[in-house]
């Protein structure tokens, strides 16, 4: 079991998931595009500063909180106990076995890397296809002549159709609603 002598191991790992691509970043991309440059890289900034601020509070307060306290151990121990098929939650996307390309996506990953695909590499892998074809599209890496292309982009990505409305946003964002049932999480449904 990992202790507090591996808290370098623990932030490490921390870093390199807050700077995996996600749907953060169709949002990053949605604020350039709306906003211009500056209100991209605010929202960069923020992302990345709530994520760490995120972590760290993780790291130290909920560990603190339970080496030191009885009773906030046992409502951690009585919370996990009452999860029920009542409990639901929600995540950000689309769960793997909906991605309309998902499966080919997911084989030619395997067979690339030898590595199961993380969480969020389709939409980072959709974000990184959408900026090459508006650079494509517009014949330019020069933000001021591919961005407005990109706003105008259509195109089947991994995880989904990926078009942006006139803010910049992503049209038909997926949440994902799970529910607990037997022990763990399973796919309720999705909504756009």
């Amino acid at each position: 079991m990992f202790g507090t002598q591996h808290l370098g191991l623990f932030l490490v790992s921390a870093l390199l998931l807050i700077v995996t691509p996600g749907q953060d970043t169709l949002y990053i991309v949605g604020r350039s595009l709306s906003q211009g440059r500056r209100a991209g890289v605010l929202s960069a900034f923020a992302i990345t500063c709530g994520t760490a601020i995120h972590t760290l509070a993780a790291a130290y307060g909920l560990a603190a909180i339970l080496a030191t306290s009885a009773q906030a151990f046992m409502f951690i121990k009585l919370a996990g106990a009452a999860m029920n098929s009542g409990t639901y939650c929600t995540l950000a996307g689309v769960p793997p076995s909906k991605m309309p390309q998902g499966d080919a996506f997911f084989k030619r990953y395997q067979q690339r890397f030898g590595v199961p695909v993380q969480l969020y590499a389709p939409y980072a892998y959709d974000a990184v296809m959408a900026m090459a074809g508006a650079m494509q599209a517009a014949d330019s890496v020069d933000p001021k002549v591919y961005l407005p292309k990109l706003q105008n982009l259509a195109m089947d990505g991994v995880t989904g159709p990926i078009r942006f409305d006139g803010n910049g946003d992503i049209r038909n964002g997926a949440i994902t609603v799970r529910q607990f049932d037997r022990g763990d999480w399973h796919d309720a449904s999705v909504v756009r």
